[in-house]
Formats: structure tokens, C-alpha cells, sequence
């Protein structure tokens, strides 16, 4: 017997892994897919890609973060108290957090959307 080919993905889908699939010819791009039809012609699959953290891909302007060397848990509003532009991160410090002065800071949640809006006011 034959292994099938995409054996690897349905064994990953059967485990809850997301299957996203698309034309051969790619015209459509990638859609996420329940119920993949493993056999129909012309179809590709492929296990759903993570998607990056925040601090993994900031833009050249930076995210504009909460931040505190001190206390790692900024979703109480008690404690954000401090604002600030972050530009870079870097794994291997303890103070990952890199603003636009130079600082760094040990932690750092980007404001949310609402937040946002709220300061628009």
C-alpha cells in the first residue's frame, strides 16, 4: 500500500492542527479549511502558520507599549502608568524592550485597540 500524500498533514489535523488550503495554480491564496478534501484535484494543503508575536516583527515607526522593568502582569489599569515607543527587542537581554530614547524595558504590552481610541478623545 501506498502512503498517501499528504498522510503527514491529515495525521496533524486529526491532532488539531488548522489546515489551510488553495488552488495549485494559487490564484486565490491560502483559506482555512475544516473539512479538507484531501483528494480533490488540483488542491494544496498546509498546516495553518503561527502568527508572530508582536515584538517578532515591529515596524520601523515601533508599537506603542505599556512598559515596567518592575511588574510583568500590565493588564491591570492600576499600573499603566507608563508609556512608551518600542523600536527593538532583543532575546537575549533581560531588558528586552529597546524605546526610541534608548531605554530598555524588562516588560511591554502594546496598547489595545479601545485604548487607542480612548486617548483619540
Amino acid at each position: 500500500m501506498t502512503r498517501h500524500i499528504h498522510a503527514d498533514l491529515i495525521h496533524a489535523w486529526a491532532e488539531g492542527a488548522e489546515i489551510e488550503s488553495r488552488r495549485s495554480w494559487g490564484q486565490f491564496g491560502w483559506t482555512t479549511t475544516k473539512n479538507p478534501e484531501w483528494d480533490a484535484a488540483g488542491m494544496e494543503f498546509r498546516i495553518k502558520p503561527e502568527e508572530p508575536e508582536w515584538y517578532e516583527n515591529i515596524p520601523k515607526q515601533g508599537v506603542l507599549c505599556w512598559v515596567s522593568d518592575y511588574n510583568e502582569n500590565l493588564n491591570k489599569q492600576n499600573i499603566r502608568n507608563i508609556l512608551a515607543e518600542i523600536i527593538d527587542y532583543d532575546s537575549d537581554k533581560e531588558h528586552k524592550y529597546l524605546d526610541f530614547r534608548g531605554s530598555r524595558w524588562k516588560y511591554a504590552v502594546p496598547l489595545t485597540n479601545e485604548e487607542i481610541e480612548e486617548f483619540k478623545r
